[in-house]
């Protein structure tokens, strides 16, 4: 009986479902709802594109790992990540659980080399300001016109520190940077990496710990070279070579192409960029072309395809070798070495390395008889190159240079099977093929165009309108012309019949530079954003993969994903009222014209530079308006917000006193016990919490709960970077222990 029962359940429960999938019933119009449903999850199963998003669970892991409190454990990280990998084996045969098990055990295994990466790479760390003589190899050098700097590989200091770092970075006065190699001793003032300029600013503490820089410090003394008890690290005398050789091929460009223009040459050949004047970048950024001069992808991509193309075709016209022999790998062989020469030459930065990978993947694939260009490869790239460098996920380059090249790259495989060539005569196929061309670079512009322009907004605070323009009339200069001179020049420069090229490749810059000059004084060239919060790069950045790796309808998604990313990011700006740097030299009050007055910007130019970028605000640095907000005399200065509330910036104990008294908020040097009723920000806040910024509450100024303060690094948090100093005891007295200035240039977004 209860068989019986159960079998009518059953036959019950079928014919209900059966009547649903026919659209009848009650639910009949949540039915026919959720058939296009199923039918586009169907299509994107049978696309088999699973695998495009292991790179993403991977990347949101390592994103995961850089937002923890504390250092997580890395034997726990190993385990659970092995314990996902060895859950997704098991579960190979489910149809969702098995692609949902391979996702944790991504996202596992990000995290885990995040982990890994951080273990492997520890290193001392200065804790606090000293002034100290030091002496080590120089591993690296940049000489520029105001000030040369060293990658020192330290092999003492004196006074001897609890924790020796095992590299400094040191400012030197023009010209008495060493070569590569030497063993030097200077007397310096050292100090702990400097964190972020303004709350949400790159982490420049993170970026120099990753790149095993434990401080960075101010030579006062002269260079001296001092005999070595050992030799050099093997790394130092393989870059001494190598740095000769860069030397070298820069000082020929210049011998031959004068000006921006060899500049440019040479940061193309060799990656040094010091020597193009500050008008010439700003002009490449406002136009958007300022990628171009900085080697990646696109650099990597040119001399790989014209290696490959000219080798190739070289062994094509031997026919024995041409119908017997595999020319095309054996082509894709002197690509790679071309490609590694490159990496070489151009100082193996962060993002010469990140493309040099890229590219070798690519030409694993020729060698494998694979798709060369294809979402898989890109995916695979992606992987290994996260799991090398697990932090490059937080670098600006990293993520422009997937984006562009996964809009690229989605946009080949729609666009090329499309193309037909062969029908009509030959002046209809040769203009078809014409306009298709044109058409094809204009639209993968746009796209690429398109891809990076969050990343560009939210870490550069600036947006290029005519990036497409510009990119359309340079492209075919820098792809077809520079840079084959470029490799044409370094191959002949041995026999002595380089010149020629230099001077095509010279041509060739300047009428980039032409092009440059003309789109950046276009209205509206310049455009800028204020700083907006991370949610919207990541909503954006979901929009981008919904976009471009679904297949159905359902990348229509990503159309509604991106207008909120827009509207939050526009919406929503980050303005606060007040920042503060994190030596309490630089203080900005945002006044009734609701745009910033910066006291003491000429002391670090770089953070005030930072500052109004992020607020949108296109004044130099150098403005001699820019603290006019500010009334000062001898015993401090005051500035108002909009609605008259008063900031002070007090000089004397006297001055502090009856700030305290007076205003709502106190920004003061000196370490003191006198109460304020005023917000205080003294230097024990500042030397745990960085630059801060301050934004005035509606419901009162008097008490703390008056000001909303978001600190540029987290006094709860601990990471191996982090570095909480002990603060000065009075403004006098932490004088001395002001930080050099970050360079300019700022090698982040490589």
């Amino acid at each position: 009986m209860a068989g019986g029962q159960r079998t009518g359940v059953r036959v019950a429960v079928i014919g209900r479902a059966r009547a649903l999938a026919a659209g009848h019933g009650p639910f009949a119009g949540a039915a026919s709802l959720l058939a296009p449903l199923a039918a586009w999850a169907r299509r994107e199963r049978e696309a088999a594109r699973g695998p495009l998003w292991l790179p993403v669970a991977f990347a949101i892991g390592i994103l995961v790992y850089f937002a923890a409190e504390t250092e997580p454990s890395l034997i726990a990280a190993v385990l659970t990540a092995l314990a996902l990998a060895a859950l997704a084996i098991a579960a190979r045969a489910h149809p969702l659980g098995f692609p949902l098990a391979v996702a944790a055990a991504a996202f596992a295994a990000g995290f885990a080399a995040a982990s890994l990466r951080t273990a492997l790479i520890a290193h001392p760390v200065l804790t606090r300001p000293v002034v100290a003589t030091v002496s080590g190899f120089v591993a690296d050098r940049d000489q520029r016109e105001k000030s040369d700097r060293v990658i020192l590989h330290v092999t003492g200091i004196a006074p001897a520190q609890a924790a020796m770092p095992a590299r400094l970075r040191i400012v030197l006065r023009p010209g008495a940077a060493p070569p590569v190699g030497s063993h030097m001793s200077v007397r310096a003032r050292l100090n702990p990496p400097a964190g972020p300029a303004r709350p949400g600013a790159w982490d420049f503490e993170r970026d120099l710990w990753f790149a095993g820089i434990g401080g960075t410090g101010l030579a006062f003394g002269a260079v001296q070279i001092v005999p070595a008890t050992s030799p050099p690290p093997w790394r130092i005398a393989v870059w001494q070579l190598a740095q000769r050789i860069r030397e070298g091929i820069g000082q020929r460009i210049r011998a031959v192409v004068p000006g921006d223009a060899g500049a440019i040459a040479v940061a193309l050949v060799t990656g040094e960029r010091d020597a193009i004047a500050e008008d010439t970048n700003e002009s490449l950024r406002v136009s958007g072309l300022y990628h171009i001069i900085s080697i990646s992808g696109l650099h990597m991509a040119v001399v790989v395809g014209t290696v490959l193309v000219l080798v190739r075709g070289v062994l094509a016209l031997v026919p024995g070798l041409a119908l017997r022999r595999p020319i095309k790998k054996w082509a894709a062989l002197a690509a790679v070495a071309a490609a590694a020469m490159y990496w070489l030459l151009s100082g193996a930065e962060v993002a010469t390395t990140r493309s040099f990978l890229m590219a070798g993947l690519v030409l694993a694939g020729v060698l494998a008889d694979r798709a060369a260009i294809s979402l898989r490869t890109l995916a695979a790239a992606a992987l290994v190159v996260m799991a090398v460098m697990p932090e490059s996920v937080l670098n600006p380059g990293f993520q422009m240079s997937f984006a562009a090249t996964l809009a690229l790259v989605a946009f080949y495989e729609r666009w090329v099977p499309n193309r037909r060539f062969a029908e009509g005569s030959r002046v209809q196929r040769l203009g078809r093929a014409l306009w298709i061309g044109a058409a094809g670079l204009a639209l993968a512009s746009l796209a690429a165009g398109l891809a990076t322009a969050p990343f560009t907004a939210f870490h550069f605070h600036r947006l290029s309108p005519y990036g497409l323009l510009a990119n359309l009339a340079s492209t075919p200069v820098i792809s077809g012309l520079v840079m084959p001179a470029a490799l044409g020049g370094v191959l002949l420069m041995p026999f002595g019949f380089d010149r020629p090229f230099w001077l095509l490749m010279g041509w060739g810059i300047e009428r980039t530079l032409d092009i440059s000059a003309f789109v950046a004084t276009l209205p509206g060239a310049d455009s800028r954003l204020a700083a907006f919060g991370e949610g919207s790069l990541l909503l954006a950045a979901a929009a981008l993969l919904v976009g471009l790796l679904l297949v159905s309808p359902l990348r229509l998604a990503a159309l509604p994903a991106a207008a909120a990313a827009m509207v939050l990011a526009v919406g929503s700006p980050d303005r606060p009222d007040v920042l503060v740097d994190a030596t309490g030299r630089l203080v900005a009050v945002r006044g009734a014209d609701g745009r910033l007055s910066i006291l003491g910007a000429s002391a670090d130019r770089f953070a005030a530079r930072t500052w109004l970028a992020a607020d949108g605000d296109r004044r130099p640095p150098t403005d001699a308006k820019l603290a006019a907000g500010f009334a000062c005399d001898k015993e401090g200065c005051v500035a108002r917000l909009a609605d008259g509330t008063a900031v002070a910036v007090p000089k004397t104990l006297a001055a502090l006193e009856e700030d305290c008294a007076r205003a709502a908020l106190v920004v003061t040097r000196r370490a003191t016990p006198m109460p304020c009723a005023a917000t205080r920000i003294d230097p024990a806040q500042l030397a745990a919490n960085g630059a801060l910024a301050i934004t005035r509450r509606p419901d009162g100024v008097r008490a703390g709960e008056g000001w909303r303060i978001e600190s540029a690094r987290d006094a709860t948090r601990s990471r191996p970077w982090m570095v909480h100093a002990a603060p000065a005891p009075s403004a006098k007295r932490s004088r001395p222990d002001i930080a050099p200035k970050p360079p300019t240039d700022k090698k982040a977004a490589d």
